[in-house]
């Protein structure tokens, strides 16, 4: 644990939790304390999290209320399941549909696309209204659980996180939890957002994707890479991935993200311009996927 002097609270701030490296501060955003590792970059919260951080950061309000998350997560539906199709393509470059488990599944509309790919398997899912959504309207099997510390017995042959693996509460615990679920030589697919990518570093504390205390970590290529690596867990493939967002959620986000500005809050309304339904191709400079495999027993 180190004190750093340039946060104002001077509060303890952990090492690293990749390669317990020192940790320097990198920006504060709404009172939260950002650090980045001086040794592997990667960024992390230091503020420690409460233990109800799962059931309190993804209650029903973040996938319907707006700000940081979804003003509606189902009306995105459709492309959610198109979008899990397409990864599912990028694994079938490497392997044969089989079994699998969907990290993060919310109402479950990644794992069906992925099942209309022929793949069988489960999602585990916090909350319990985006559960009774999926079972009810897309008849898939979502469990209650979260990432660090989900049982879904036999092992598999693929765990996808799509958008997730910035919101792991414990990595460690996660990733091992993760390991152990996968057969010797079965795959990772992991969607993530880039710090290192050229919208992130010009953007700062505005990149949409600084929104602690949801988001708690922040990857780029490298430290993601070692992450894995500690868990036995290898890169095979990596990408940028295809994404269309429709545009009630992009007004939504965009509304939240201008009204923290000063700047540039009085523009926020006219983010009511973006029609709705319209279908807003995502520019893929800050995201990408990245694949890893399993060590062979």
């Amino acid at each position: 644990m180190n004190a750093h002097p340039d946060f104002p609270d001077r509060a303890p701030v952990p090492a690293c939790p990749i390669c317990a490296g020192h940790a320097t501060p990198w920006l504060i955003k709404s009172a939260y304390r950002l650090v980045r590792c001086a040794s592997c970059g990667h960024g992390y919260l230091a503020n420690p999290l409460p233990r109800d951080h799962v059931a309190r950061q993804y209650d029903d309000d973040y996938f319907f209320g707006g700000g940081d998350g979804y003003a509606d997560y189902t009306a995105s539906g459709d492309l959610l399941r198109a979008q899990g199709r397409y990864h599912a393509s990028l694994i079938a470059r490497h392997a044969p549909p089989g079994r699998m488990i969907d990290i993060g599944a919310a109402a479950g509309f990644v794992l069906k696309g992925f099942e209309d790919a022929g793949w069988q398997g489960i999602g585990i899912e916090p909350n319990a209204t985006m559960r009774v959504y999926g079972r009810k309207m897309l008849d898939v099997n979502l469990i209650s659980g979260d990432a660090e510390s989900f049982s879904a017995g036999d092992p598999v042959d693929l765990v996808t996180m799509i958008q997730v693996i910035g919101h792991l509460h414990d990595l460690h615990a996660a990733l091992r939890n993760l390991s152990f679920a996968l057969k010797p030589g079965g795959l990772c697919l992991v969607d993530y957002w880039d710090r290192t990518s050229l919208p992130a570093r010009m953007l700062g504390a505005g990149w949409h994707e600084i929104s602690p205390p949801s988001v708690v970590h922040w990857f780029g290529p490298d430290d993601l890479a070692a992450a894995f690596a500690r868990h036995g867990l290898h890169q095979l493939d990596s990408g940028r991935p295809r994404k269309i967002v429709l545009g009630r959620h992009v007004a939504s986000l965009l509304h939240h993200k201008l009204s923290e500005s000063r700047l540039l809050a009085p523009i926020a309304g006219l983010t009511k311009l973006i029609p709705p339904g319209l279908r807003i191709p995502y520019p893929p400079l800050d995201l990408k996927w990245a694949l890893f495999r399993k060590e062979a027993a």
